[in-house]
Formats: structure tokens, C-alpha cells, sequence
């Protein structure tokens, strides 16, 4: 393993591949796990950097296979996947961590707890992808975008790569945040107000500029959270915390999700669905994870 700076690369190999993350926070602080969304990588956390020192947190953000700097792992399964958490949690000397993920990393969250459940003490998870296969309501409450985006991954892969690709390219345009803003603005309003801030806007870019540094662009997250998960994340009993935004345009499925999870404690926060580059999504995340490692 190499250890280097707060907030550069560190990294370790598993099977051959190297698995890289970053730390965040209080270099000192108690170490939360944090696991990036679709396409983006583990600069992600930076923005969490101020209000984790603060709290007492030492965030590890992983690079997940084929993102940022994490070799792929061919033929990979949700549950295959986490075993880079394993890795990670022993080069830091870390026996149990509650653990965290934004949006598609929601899913790698609950698979960590289903994976390691004697060293995950609560999740905490935002904007979160859920699994739709086994709950009717959660997909028929999902938005058509949301629906279009897991049929191009399961069906016609190829076809969402492309749209990816075409989507990269934009971001690195000299017109990309304006061409960037005007399409999320029929996605999902109170975002494309996000990213239409000079500031927001680039540090966008950097996290998913780095998350697509090996060619990869998403699609197999989608792909992954459109197929059977080998579990249930609404049936765990390890404690979890859903924070969602008020006009995240998943929210009518994750509502509907929170009906089938008894356990699930959940927290509505304004914004859209990048709501943890908010104020008030950056607060309830960190309070929560803080709380939960109290």
C-alpha cells in the first residue's frame, strides 16, 4: 500500500488489480467509507472535506472497479464488487465503519452491509438507486428517464455508451456548462441551477472527468442496478438512513422503496438529486454518519 497526502491517491493491490481511494476530513478523525455515484469517481468527497473535519470523520472515498484510478474486475457482480471495501478498510486498519453512497453508490452501501455485516455499524445512503426488480410501485413511480436509462443498460448497451461519450465530450467543451445545464433543466430543474454555478460546475466536471479516465462511462452501473442484486437491501437489519431531495426526480421511487423498509430511517432535504453538493444534503450526510460512528 501507499500512503500519501490528505486527499491525493492511495492505494493497494487485491488479486493483482489496484484499488485506489482517497481520505477526506479529519486525517485523525473516525474513518466513513463513502462510495461514489455512476460515472463518477472518489474526488466526489471533496466536497464533504470541510463539514468531515469538523464532525470528527476521516472519509475514505473509494475508486470503484474501472473508475478513476481502480482497475476493472471483469464480469463483476454487485456483491463481487465491494470486496474492494474489504481491502480498503484492512490497509487502513479498520475493523468496523459505517459506510455511505451517493446515488448509484447507494447500492455498493447496502451490498457492503450484506457482504460484511459484522463490520458495517449503519448506512447511509443519498439520492439512492434502488433495486427496483422485486417492487412493482418503486419501478411504476420511477421517472421515464430513470426507466429509459435501465433499458439502454440491460438491452442496448452499446447505445448508452454512446450517449455517455457524447455526454463526456460536452462537459469538456468550451461551451459545456451552458449545454450541460439546459439538458439536466428537463431532468431535473433545481439541478441544472446547481451546475449552471461557475464553481459547482467544475468541480462536476473534475469528479466525473476522473471517474472516466479508463474509458468507463457509467453504463454498467446502470446495468447492475437494473438487474436481480442477490439481495434485499429493505430487509436488512442493519441500521440505515436515506436522505433523498425534495425534487430529486427519484424521490415518488424512493418514497415508494421507503414503504417496503421497515428499518430504513429517512430524511428529506432540499434540491435535486445532487442535493449533497447542497448545503442542507452536505449537513443531514454528515450528521448522520457522525451520529452513526458517535
Amino acid at each position: 500500500m501507499s500512503i500519501e497526502t490528505h486527499g491525493e491517491v492511495r492505494t493497494t493491490i487485491v488479486g493483482g488489480r489496484t484499488v485506489a481511494w482517497a481520505t477526506y476530513g479529519d486525517p485523525y478523525g473516525t474513518p466513513v467509507v463513502y462510495f461514489h455515484g455512476a460515472g463518477g469517481s472518489r474526488l466526489e468527497a471533496r466536497v464533504l472535506d470541510r463539514e468531515a473535519e469538523a464532525a470528527g470523520l476521516q472519509i475514505l472515498s473509494i475508486d470503484r472497479p474501472g473508475c478513476g484510478r481502480t482497475d476493472p474486475m471483469p464480469n463483476r457482480t454487485l456483491l463481487r464488487s465491494v470486496t474492494d471495501l474489504s481491502a480498503v478498510l484492512d490497509a487502513e486498519s479498520v475493523d468496523r465503519v459505517a459506510v455511505s453512497g451517493l446515488s448509484a453508490g447507494a447500492m455498493y452501501a447496502w451490498a457492503s452491509a450484506e457482504a460484511y455485516g459484522d463490520r458495517i455499524s449503519h448506512v447511509v445512503v443519498a439520492s439512492p438507486a434502488m433495486n427496483i426488480e422485486p417492487y412493482d410501485d418503486v419501478r411504476a413511480a420511477l421517472s421515464g428517464q430513470f426507466k429509459l436509462m435501465m433499458f439502454l443498460a440491460t438491452r442496448a448497451p452499446g447505445v448508452l455508451a454512446a450517449m455517455q461519450r457524447r455526454q463526456g465530450k460536452v462537459l469538456q467543451g468550451p461551451d459545456g456548462q451552458a449545454k450541460t445545464a439546459k439538458a439536466m433543466r428537463k431532468i431535473s430543474p433545481d439541478d441544472a441551477t446547481l451546475l449552471e454555478d461557475t464553481e459547482m460546475y467544475r468541480e462536476f466536471r473534475l469528479i466525473t472527468t476522473e471517474g472516466r479516465r479508463q474509458g468507463s462511462q457509467g453504463g454498467e452501473e446502470f446495468a447492475l442496478i437494473g438487474r436481480p442484486w442477490g439481495f434485499d437491501p429493505a430487509a436488512q437489519t442493519t441500521p440505515c438512513t436515506v436522505i433523498y431531495g425534495s425534487t430529486d426526480p427519484l424521490t415518488p421511487g424512493i418514497r415508494a422503496w421507503l414503504s417496503h423498509a421497515p428499518n430504513a430511517q429517512s430524511c428529506e432535504v432540499p434540491g435535486g438529486h445532487l442535493q449533497t453538493m447542497l448545503p442542507a444534503g452536505r449537513a443531514a450526510l454528515i450528521d448522520a454518519l457522525a451520529t452513526s460512528a458517535a
